[in-house]
């Protein structure tokens, strides 16, 4: 039925719009990589840990030679472990130099009683 002066439209037919479901993308993983420390610490030398622990043991004698060949190696094979033998160095020249102001006074003390055992006079 057409309708007299109104102009003819065509019929549009009602559609469902057609539906699609949701595409998921796959989970992205990281890739983990492992990196190697190129620039690792040298190992330490064996020595400057011997003649520290030596040290605080009380054989400074023994430490400071010990010290000073492992400060030798170290400058030359440019191994860790400076620090540890200077340390020992260090404790072992300090507990030397009190050991020998503990002989001096001794010695000073010994010779104080000496003398003022001369003078006693029995009294």
């Amino acid at each position: 039925m057409t309708v007299p002066n109104s102009p003819e439209q065509p019929q549009q037919s009602y559609q469902q719009p057609s539906y699609q479901p949701p595409s998921y993308q796959p989970p992205t993983y990281h890739q983990t990589t492992y990196v190697t420390n190129v620039n690792a610490a040298p190992p330490t030398n064996t020595l400057a840990i011997i003649g520290f622990i030596l040290s605080l043991l009380g054989f400074n004698v023994i430490s400071l030679i010990v010290c000073y060949i492992a400060l030798g190696q170290i400058k030359r094979t440019g191994e860790g472990g400076k620090g540890f033998a200077f340390a020992g160095v260090i404790i072992s020249w300090v507990a030397i130099g009190i050991l020998l102001l503990m002989v001096v006074l001794w010695i000073v003390v010994v010779v104080m009683v000496a003398v003022g055992a001369n003078t006693y006079n029995g009294y």
